[in-house]
């Protein structure tokens, strides 16, 4: 080896020497500093809600908000998240039952009930009682006639909030929260547009009733997920009335229109977009919560780099990432609740404040040189890491639901403009900013068209945004 390539030798062997005592002496000065962490201060700056406790020294999430729903008033006996879990547990899914009926229960197993299931529920959607398997999906709905009036009931109590969960509150409430309802709301479309074929109007229209106050009266608190389905539920018992008004049948617009505005949205413009913040913010401070007892393997793949923030965020002082967690929601409300500034403009810019701060590309994909990284890094530094990567993921949920929840609520004031008009009612204004809303018939085709700002913008966001569910 000759003298120049010996000194590049001891060179990167001298740098490679240095750079694993760096690691270590950190590692050994992390080990060495180990002890219990600081006790977590509970206070609106911290973690929004300050009690009550559980016994390992967290919030009670659910019990947290069902007493803020106390203290506005609102009384157990008003409460129909009790009636909601009821049918929850009485309720027989369509799947099921057909399992249970001939010739499914005793066919092999290559016979395709779901297949046969989905071509009825089309059809009976249009008013076609008479298509094939449509006769299961009536016995069906007559077996769910306990649910329904459980569901009818639970719709005509003024407020819907927690009162049994796990804890957290869930990151993705469509799994715990929001699949029952949308079988719920399915079910009773499927029986309204049954008995609307039958000629049973009073009927369909308690069902259509039922339907729109079950996605009015969606539980306290309400994310942007679930803001955005329950608009999304709404918006089709709406196309399916407008679908039976416009056939000519005997399912007056004026009654209709009646019973979907039976109960008022618990939520609208300003006010729905503020009870989302606010519900995204109680959902992301219950996990970082919870984070601080729960067994490590049901939170972060052992196999993923980033488990070390976590083991970090334990180690660490936890007041810090709490205060910095509801710092960048008080950041998200200034700019999204100013009512100084137009409300268009404060969703328009909602997407870049939000890829900003919450883009996925900002974590490294080498595993490696992310250990490397994180090896460096003080346990506080990587508790507030974690709390950033937490409140990505929670970002990503909102940046996606946010513009689908804007569309869905322009479409549904599209579709009750539409509904009024036909019932000669009083023009309508969309339920963003309150700016009225026009609707004209097309002379050659009777067509009807509405506009109006949120609408417009909308359609500009989504270009499918006139056609039907």
């Amino acid at each position: 080896m000759s003298a120049r390539k010996r000194v590049l030798a001891w060179l990167f062997g001298g740098v490679a020497l240095l750079a694993v005592g760096i690691v270590a002496m950190f590692l050994l000065a992390r080990g060495c500093t180990s002890g219990p962490p600081p006790p977590l201060v509970l206070s609106k700056e911290t973690t929004w809600f300050t009690g009550p406790l559980l016994p390992d020294g967290g919030i009670d999430w659910v019990a947290a908000i069902a007493a803020e729903a106390r203290e506005e008033g609102l009384k157990d006996e008003e409460n129909g998240a009790p009636l909601l879990i009821e049918a929850a547990s009485a309720f027989v899914s369509a799947w099921t039952f057909a399992e249970q009926q001939e010739p499914y229960a005793s066919a092999p197993d290559s016979t395709n009930a779901y297949a046969d299931i989905e071509e009825a529920t089309e059809a009976l959607e249009r008013g076609e009682l008479e298509a094939p398997h449509v006769d299961l999906l009536l016995r069906w709905l007559d077996a769910n006639a306990a649910v329904f009036d459980r569901l009818r009931a639970a719709a005509e109590r003024p407020g819907h909030f927690l009162t049994d969960a796990a804890r957290p509150l869930s990151l993705v409430p469509t799994r715990e929260r929001i699949r029952p309802y949308y079988e719920w709301i399915q079910a009773i479309r499927l029986r309204l547009a049954a008995r609307a074929a039958r000629g049973d109007i009073d009927g369909a229209l308690a069902d259509a009733a039922t339907a729109c106050a079950l996605a009015r009266r969606l539980g306290s608190p309400a994310t942007s997920v679930e803001q955005m389905q329950a608009v999304s539920w709404e918006v089709a018992v709406l196309e399916q009335l407008l679908r039976f008004v416009r056939s000519g049948s005997k399912l007056p617009a004026d009654r209709a229109l009646a019973a979907v505005e039976a109960r008022p949205p618990r939520w609208t413009g300003e006010t729905a977009l503020r009870e989302a913040l606010r519900a995204e913010r109680l959902v992301a401070t219950s996990h970082l919560d919870h984070a601080r007892f729960a067994d490590e393997a049901q939170l972060i793949p052992a196999s993923d780099p980033d488990i070390a923030t976590l083991r970090a965020f334990r180690r660490a002082d936890p007041n810090p990432p709490f205060r910095r967690l509801q710092q960048l929601f008080d950041s998200l409300d200034q700019r999204l609740l100013d009512s100084a500034r137009p409300a268009q403009d404060r969703l328009g810019e909602l997407h870049a404040e939000l890829e900003r701060r919450y883009d996925a590309s900002a974590t490294s994909k080498h595993a490696f040189l992310q250990s490397m990284r994180y090896s460096l890094l003080s346990d506080d530094e990587l508790a507030l890491r974690f709390v950033d990567l937490m409140v990505r993921y929670q970002g990503r949920i909102i940046d996606r639901c946010i513009a689908d929840w804007l569309s869905l609520t322009a479409k549904r004031d599209a579709l009750l403009a539409e509904l009024a008009f036909l019932a000669g009612a009083p023009a309508r204004r969309d339920s963003w900013v309150g700016e009225p809303l026009v609707v004209t018939r097309n002379q050659e085709d009777g067509t009807i068209a509405v506009s109006g700002a949120l609408i417009e913008l909308a359609r500009g966001l989504d270009p499918k945004f006139d056609e039907e569910e």
